[in-house]
């Protein structure tokens, strides 16, 4: 929205402090499990390089030594949803109805975005008007990969 002109320079500084967020808090995860970063570094580098309060880099530490992945999934995703926006731009121009690649990535529920159809199944279920969509355009939707605890039968579903 804000490439678009919403939101004024606030709203930009405010994404751009996300990203470095995203970035950030990807390069503590992986310097923690494979470089043993200190948990002063860590708190030391997101509260003074990545503008976050005490409390929310606190936080990150302990998530970051109970899973070793976990702080890099949001920049996986944000990676993963540029790449589709992008894609999106290649095909609809730089300023493109973004308001139609939203919906059509919503309606196929909350799937992780490497599980959205990237191109013609999504293009052209966004491109459709709604009145013109049908039961047969979900036909081309993702599958999920079902994981299930121990010793329940697994499951895949379509959408």
């Amino acid at each position: 929205m804000a490439d678009a002109g919403y939101g004024g320079p606030e709203v930009r500084l405010q994404q751009l402090k996300m990203r470095l967020r995203f970035i950030l808090n990807a390069i503590i995860d992986q310097k923690i499990h494979t470089e043993g970063m200190s948990e002063k570094e860590a708190i030391g580098r997101m509260m003074n390089d990545g503008f976050q309060e005490e409390g929310e880099a606190a936080g990150k530490w302990k998530r970051a030594q109970l899973t070793s992945t976990q702080l890099s999934t949001y920049y996986v995703g944000n990676a993963e949803m540029n790449d589709i926006r992008a894609a999106w731009e290649k095909d609809h121009g730089k300023y493109p109805d973004l308001r139609a690649l939203h919906d059509g990535m919503l309606s196929f529920g909350n799937a992780a975005p490497k599980y959205n159809p990237r191109a013609d199944g999504l293009q052209r279920r966004c491109a459709a008007p709604a009145s013109r969509r049908d039961s047969s355009m979900t036909a081309r939707a993702w599958r999920p990969r079902m994981i299930s605890p121990p010793g329940s039968r697994a499951t895949t579903s379509k959408r």
